[in-house]
């Protein structure tokens, strides 16, 4: 074999050698776990129970971050997660995101519905209110109510308790409610919607907000009251980045709306 046949030969085996560890790079790439954050609402609704069914239907592993809307679109958009879940309108949630300085736009996400679903307000259990109205609501929200006692009941100061404030139920509240105004600051915030419930199951003079998609057993023993002359929704969405994703996050996707099709239908 000629010098010339063997520096062929041997350049051969290199470019197949440099082609297999870049394919190898690439499938590791693949296989790299597609990351889900954000609303405690969604993944109550559609993720948590389905979780093992999603891996098993599309062979994607993820990992499943439970925080906030906003700190779920914040992530997104700051390409620390492949998926955003939040549970009030997009522009609820970058309105109140910009107002930290994030400079978001709409157009910059795309929306993937899974639900519609009722907000509940809630008082503790023991709590002889079974009935409010939407002003009345209203009233206790931004302050002008801060008594029971001047709604007729004698339980004391109201104590207001709300997720964090880029939470999905609390940016629905706000702008279906409140017309944009935010909720009063004299008011114990938790760090996500289930510890609401918590709370105000354990204080007699608690009044709260959490989303019907919640599961009976995180109200806890908190008493949900009607409100009859106010209806306030809030849509559930997954949300990507436009032109950042690919074929593992759209299989994700469109499995958990398909399933989310499917609860809707049954409810």
């Amino acid at each position: 074999m000629t010098a010339k046949n063997i520096f062929f030969l041997l350049f051969a085996i290199c470019c197949t050698y440099f082609g297999v560890l870049v394919n190898a790079a690439q499938s590791q790439g693949d296989t790299k776990p597609v990351v889900i954050r954000g609303s405690t609402t969604v993944t109550n609704f559609i993720i948590r129970e389905n979780k093992d069914k999603v891996r098993e239907d599309t062979g994607v592993n993820f990992d499943l971050f439970v925080t906030s809307s906003g700190r779920g679109l914040r992530a997104l958009a700051q390409e620390e997660a492949d998926i955003a879940m939040i549970s009030s309108r997009l522009e609820n949630v970058i309105n109140k995101l910009n107002k930290e300085g994030l400079g978001l736009k709409n157009e910059d996400f795309v929306l993937h519905p899974l639900s519609v679903q009722k907000v509940n307000f809630i008082v503790h259990e023991s709590s002889p209110i079974e009935t409010l109205t939407g002003e009345q609501v209203k009233d206790i929200f931004i302050g002008n109510v801060k008594n029971w006692q001047e709604l007729g009941h004698d339980l004391g100061p109201i104590k207001i308790i709300t997720e964090h404030s880029t939470g999905g139920i609390f940016r629905t509240v706000v702008k279906q409610l409140l017309n944009g105004q935010e909720i009063t600051e004299d008011r114990i915030t938790m760090q996500n919607a289930p510890q609401v419930a918590l709370v105000v199951s354990q204080l007699p003079n608690a009044f709260g907000f959490l989303s019907a998609a919640t599961p009976k057993e995180q109200y806890r023993t908190a008493k949900i009251i009607e409100v009859p002359d106010l209806n306030i929704e809030q849509s559930l969405y997954l949300v990507t980045r436009k032109g950042k994703t690919n074929a593992q996050i759209i299989s994700l996707i469109d499995t958990i709306m398909q399933l989310a099709e499917e609860k809707n239908k049954a409810q």
